[in-house]
């Protein structure tokens, strides 16, 4: 059994280390244990990094918008300030003694008047032109420092994900190996219908509970299921298709809704194969994961809206099926 066991393992391309180390199956089995545990740490460090990311972007985006609108007020005050120096410089010349003489004393007071005022507005739009200058020095500093974290987050993300992305291909290769080796179940329906409610993601996955997790529009929705692009997305249970949403932060996706009138939301999908009205059977393959929409890897965004109301932590109910 054990010469079985090596032969397929490099054959699947599995890493089976140096000829003593050659893994029975019992190990086999310990790894993907390990395995299990070690993606699930993965899989909420890149959840972090993801809403740290998130985060920051938005931060970025008010920084943005805080510099364009202290530069467009910044423009406008040297226009007027601009305007008022004109005035001073015309009016400043009709200040004289002289003019005291040909006007009048009423007309001298109130053209000195004016120009005081004049001088008094153009001191209060070079204090506030001082100031946006502070403030834009002020913001764009910041702007810069969260850049600079944005990108490390950035990568921190990266070679999480990578992590991630080959420990589930690690995953898959051993699990493929272990249905070629041992008994397999009796033969279920060509489209995958079962009874009972089923994890909506087929093969190996790492499940996030990420519900109410910061997002721009609003708290995250639902919960993220890691997985590798092209695993196939399944119907939970018996139900019906009542939308098939493409774009925005949907990017392809899915709404199902059962006999209890709960709906079933799945996003950024990489293929889609159902359609609007369409009953399907619990288990029914319905598309494949990916990541399209507002989406920084692969994964599966499922929603639980139980009676078609607002979304709820679908956490519980993922960790016993899936």
């Amino acid at each position: 059994m054990t010469l079985i066991i090596v032969t397929a393992m490099v054959a699947l391309g599995v890493p089976t280390g140096p000829p003593a180390q050659a893994l029975t199956l019992g190990q086999i089995q310990a790894r993907i244990k390990v395995l299990n545990s070690s993606l699930a740490k993965v899989a909420y460090q890149l959840s972090d990094a993801d809403d740290h990311l998130v985060y920051l972007r938005t931060q970025i985006a008010q920084h943005y918008t805080a510099l364009r609108t202290a530069n467009a007020r910044r423009a406008q005050l040297q226009q007027a300030l601009g305007a008022r120096a004109a005035q001073l410089y015309v009016l400043a010349g009709q200040g004289s003694p002289d003019s005291l003489a040909a006007d009048g004393l009423a007309t001298y007071v109130q053209r000195m008047t004016y120009l005081e005022q004049i001088g008094f507005t153009q001191e209060g739009l070079l204090e506030e032109i001082r100031a946006l200058q502070a403030d834009a020095k002020t913001e764009s500093a910041t702007l810069s420092a969260e850049e600079q974290d944005a990108q490390k987050t950035v990568n921190v993300y990266a070679s999480q994900r990578a992590v991630l992305n080959s420990q589930l291909a690690e995953l898959t290769k051993l699990n493929a190996f272990l249905e070629s080796v041992m008994p397999r179940p009796a033969a279920r329906g060509s489209r995958g219908a079962r009874k009972g409610m089923v994890c909506p993601v087929v093969g190996p996955h790492v499940v996030v509970n990420n519900f109410g997790a910061p997002r721009p529009g609003g708290p995250h929705q639902g919960d993220d299921i890691d997985a590798n692009t092209g695993q196939y997305v399944r119907a939970v249970l018996p139900a019906t298709v009542v939308d098939t949403p493409t774009g925005s932060w949907w990017g392809i996706g899915i709404k199902i809704r059962d006999l209890s009138g709960t709906e079933w939301w799945y996003a950024h999908l990489s293929a889609r194969w159902v359609h609007i009205g369409e009953h399907v059977d619990g288990g029914e393959l319905m598309g494949r994961v990916g990541c399209t929409g507002n989406c920084s890897g692969p994964h599966l965004h499922f929603e639980w809206h139980p009676g078609g109301g607002p979304a709820r932590d679908p956490y519980r109910i993922l960790s016993a099926v899936c």
